[in-house]
């Protein structure tokens, strides 16, 4: 499903260059008792939709194609280092078209103006592990299939401070979101034979709003343990508007204490989903 490529996101990211960092301790488990849903005086549909209408996502939007640019000299400022002159030069010598499309690897094409470094291929796949999971992460949260419908949802669990969390997992997976009193999701938690973690999105209001804009995902921080080994990561995004829908212009995606990575995506088109004309034909919409 399309919310697990959140965690598959984190994966992505950690390429060989992870450290291991010190488990997190336990929260404690809660002490409210768990209501079974049939107990609820809402309906699982009414509450899934408040959360899925409670934040923007563009969903008839259905790939995006994008100039990318890394922000070297501030990559290695996150790094606490120094490049040669000549260095930072040769790196942005480097361009990056990318072709992302919903539910489908993220394709890109590399080109070099002046001279080719030697660690070509070392650079290219870095910059390919980054941006790939970075649009994990932004087509999860594009879409409202990252929230449970109401047939998924399997407790619900009301807070004293008005937050409500929402479980949905399966056999496989233990899973819930926490949404605050206005429904917009700021916590979620995974819990699986191999893996346990969790996900906190940030949603900002609109920097200009206009009536009918929602909240916008600005960050995600990640936490998840494998085996005896804690990663921490976070991204942080701003938008443009392209043909009508707000996305992404500048992403940092890193790991916490370790390294960010800015990229922007200065020149950028849509496409949005195909539908269905009058006459039977499909077409798509740019």
């Amino acid at each position: 499903m399309t919310r697990f490529f959140l965690v598959a996101f984190f994966f992505v990211l950690s390429g060989d260059s992870l450290r291991a960092q010190q488990s997190a301790t336990p929260v404690p488990a809660s002490q409210t008792a768990k209501i079974p849903i049939t107990n609820i005086p809402f309906d699982r549909e009414k509450l899934s939709r408040q959360i899925r209408e409670s934040y923007y996502h563009p969903d008839d939007l259905s790939g995006l194609d994008c100039t990318a640019s890394i922000d070297w000299e501030e990559l290695f400022k996150t790094m606490k280092a120094e490049a040669p002159p000549e260095r930072l030069k040769l790196l942005q010598g480097m361009t990056i078209q990318v072709h992302a499309v919903r539910e489908k690897p993220t394709e890109f094409q590399f080109a070099w103006s002046g001279v080719v470094p030697s660690n070509r291929e070392t650079l290219e796949n870095g910059a390919r592990q980054m941006i790939s999971g970075f649009f994990q992460m932004y087509w999860s949260f594009s879409n409202r299939s990252i929230i449970p419908t109401g047939a998924e949802i399997k407790h619900v669990e009301r807070k004293p401070t008005g937050q409500t969390v929402v479980d949905f997992g399966n056999q496989n997976m233990s899973t819930s979101v926490t949404v605050s009193e206005d429904f917009v999701p700021i916590h979620f938690a995974f819990d699986g034979a191999a893996m346990k973690g969790s996900l906190d999105p940030t949603f900002l209001p609109s920097p200009n709003p206009v009536p009918g804009d929602l909240r916008r995902l600005a960050s995600v921080h990640a936490n998840y343990v494998v085996g005896a080994t804690t990663i921490n990561a976070t991204i942080s995004m701003e938008y443009q508007t392209v043909g009508g829908i707000n996305i992404p212009s500048r992403a940092i995606v890193g790991l916490t204490d370790a390294y960010s990575v800015p990229v922007s995506f200065p020149k950028c088109s849509v496409t949005k989903e195909i539908s269905l004309l009058p006459d039977g034909q499909t077409h798509t919409k740019n």
